[in-house]
């Protein structure tokens, strides 16, 4: 097992783990080679991928072919090994609610994946602010005139940011994942 602190391009460690192997058994899939990931639940996700943890942290992608892991989330629900590189900031302005952003803090709905790999990518999700029905009671009080408020980044098999973390629609994140595949196929 070897923990490496890899600086990405703003000089901050993107926190990544590198010696693991994988096995299987009747409980699923199993993670070796570092403490804390053996005692997670591994999921795999596409193309040799895993997601390892839960969405509120700590949560770990891993490819089980380099067995190398890039850590997403610590265990208070806080957002690792992301640079300002990794977050379009001009894209951001327009986010409604951006204490959790600012704050790299995880809440509501945790962290999740808006699909699985394919073709060498995946979208990750991070819900900022939930829809106004998330605070009502039983009886509708307190409920929120406000849409649910997520944003996006395109993650690759070699566990890098392709497309920051950014709000998208429908018709962005066909076109960013189109962009992405480009990317990492080297087209």
């Amino acid at each position: 097992m070897s923990v490496q602190a890899e600086q990405n391009k703003s000089g901050e460690d993107a926190n990544y783990i590198t010696g693991l192997t994988f096995s299987s058994d009747e409980r699923g899939i199993l993670c070796h080679g570092h403490s804390l990931l053996e005692k997670l639940s591994v999921h795999p996700i596409g193309e040799g991928m895993q997601w390892i943890g839960n969405s509120h942290g700590p949560l770990f992608f891993a490819n089980y072919f380099t067995g190398k892991a890039r850590q997403l989330l610590d265990e208070n629900s806080h957002l690792v090994g992301f640079g300002d590189q990794d977050f379009d900031w001009e894209k951001l302005k327009k986010v409604e609610h951006s204490y959790d952003l600012n704050h790299r803090y995880v809440d509501y709905g945790g962290l999740g994946r808006y699909d699985d790999f394919r073709d060498g990518v995946c979208c990750l999700c991070w819900m900022l602010y939930p829809d106004g029905r998330y605070f009502a009671d039983e009886d509708g009080f307190g409920m929120e005139d406000n849409d649910e408020e997520n944003i996006y980044c395109i993650i690759d098999k070699n566990l890098r940011i392709v497309i920051p973390w950014q709000p998208m629609t429908d018709e962005e994140m066909a076109m960013n994942m189109r962009e992405a595949k480009r990317k990492v196929a080297g087209k």
